[in-house]
């Protein structure tokens, strides 16, 4: 029993690798195979499928289609770009909905424009790339709870509202990230994502 487990060490011992947690090179040309890169259209939300032609090894040329139904990870950076004051206009193809947030705020959500109604200046905005949010701050010296609004629509998901010392902050959540554009009309501040 001695000699068995003592041949069996020696096996081992002449045969293992030197390092067992570096992968090997087929391995790597395994894994290397798998990984691509595709540039996909702006505009694509999910994909449904991809279908893969190949050559066998016989020589002859196949397709093959693979279901994926994954989400795309669209990774830009959002730009931001101010234009003059325009007139108020908006896209006719979907309904423009008015949700009223307080005495002071309220806004429309219509296809990619959202229309702000206030009196309050605007202080700053930005685009909060991780979770997709605009953020737009007012300058106020008012006190109001937070509120969070679902919003139907299909690029703007959700309003968070909320006063902070000296000005209140709308955070719009957004179903993937956009450049946009900030526009004044009157006391109405238009956004319109891209």
């Amino acid at each position: 029993m001695r000699y068995l487990v003592l041949i069996s060490f020696i096996f081992g011992v002449l045969f293992a690798r030197d390092n067992p947690f570096v992968s090997s090179p087929k391995q790597k040309a395994v894994s290397a195979q798998k990984k691509g890169q595709i540039r996909l259209p702006s505009d694509a939300k999910v994909i449904k499928y991809i279908i893969i032609g190949y050559q066998n090894k016989d020589g002859v040329m196949k397709e093959s289609k693979v279901l994926m139904n994954k989400l795309v990870n669209q990774r830009v950076a959002p730009q931001r770009k101010v234009v003059k004051p325009v007139a108020k206009s908006v896209p006719n193809n979907q309904a423009s909905v008015r949700y009223v947030v307080n005495s002071v705020f309220s806004f429309d959500a219509q296809g990619d424009t959202l229309i702000i109604h206030t009196k309050d200046k605007k202080k700053r905005d930005f685009i909060f790339s991780k979770s997709n949010k605009l953020v737009i701050d007012f300058e106020t010296t008012k006190a109001f709870p937070t509120k969070n609004i679902k919003i139907n629509n299909s690029l703007f998901k959700s309003v968070s509202f909320g006063s902070h010392q000296g000005f209140y902050r709308t955070s719009f959540a957004l179903d993937k990230p956009y450049n946009y554009t900030i526009t004044h009309a009157g006391d109405d501040i238009i956004v319109k994502l891209k």
